[in-house]
């Protein structure tokens, strides 16, 4: 059988501090690829030196991706969260989205992967225009947003693992696991979104840990191969990803 395709998204990447650490060093430790999806307004040195030696050092193991600009919320009372929006011109939403894709290059070059992801999986018909403007290779959100004819890969991360799970109780490395194998499909790429500090806020630092034990496993068996976006951009046509 054919093993299913993963991607594993952390966002809010931001500063080397907290629990961000730990999360870092968990999937170093297990050779898990992640996905860092990095604020680039006010990135803290200290992170951004971290990720560049490393991915000099495993650069099979982590992709850097822009995640939005500030990460502020524009959305008007009663809409969902967005940094990209409606109630934001296109001037305004294409002002930011060079901003931060100028930071990103100056700061990681050629380490920086080309992958726009919205803040709170946020934005409107401009904005998908915009990223196709500034030249971005993919796009991340919860769902797909581009045709399948577009130069912009849309590369959705579906599954959001959060502090707290569908019934309101606390998210558990059980819950976690089921959920993703009756997603996953053999041969197809599915997405995975995690926030490192929402593990600990919530005190669940322990079922993180028992989470990435069990997809080690899984992967070790050969159930599942677990990539980067990069390796998607750099094989578009080998991966069909879930909507």
């Amino acid at each position: 059988m054919r093993p299913a395709y993963l991607f594993i998204r952390d966002d809010d990447v931001k500063a080397a501090g907290g629990y961000f650490k730990e999360f870092f060093r968990l999937f170093l430790e297990k050779d898990l690829p992640v996905v860092y999806a990095v604020i680039p307004d006010g990135l803290d040195s200290r992170l951004a030196g971290m990720l560049k030696r490393q991915k000099a050092r495993t650069p099979g193991l982590l992709d850097i991706v822009q995640h939005g600009w500030s990460h502020a919320d524009h959305s008007r009372p009663g809409e969902r969260k967005y940094e990209f929006g409606p109630s934001r011109c296109a001037a305004c939403q294409g002002r930011d989205l060079k901003r931060g894709m100028s930071v990103m290059k100056s700061v990681f070059g050629k380490m920086f992967t080309s992958v726009f992801v919205p803040p709170f999986h946020g934005y409107d018909a401009t904005t998908l225009g915009l990223v196709k403007k500034c030249r971005f290779a993919g796009f991340s959100a919860g769902k797909k947003a581009f045709s399948p004819g577009d130069k912009v890969l849309d590369i959705p991360a579906g599954i959001s693992f959060g502090a707290r799970n569908g019934q309101g109780k606390k998210m558990d490395h059980r819950y976690m696991l089921r959920h993703l194998v009756r997603a996953v499909v053999p041969g197809q790429l599915t997405g995975i979104l995690l926030h490192h500090e929402e593990f600990a806020a919530q005190g669940l630092e322990g079922e993180l840990q028992f989470f990435l034990k069990g997809i080690s496993r899984w992967r070790d068996k050969g159930g599942i191969k677990i990539i980067l976006l990069s390796d998607v951009l750099g094989r578009r046509s080998s991966f069909q990803a879930g909507s």
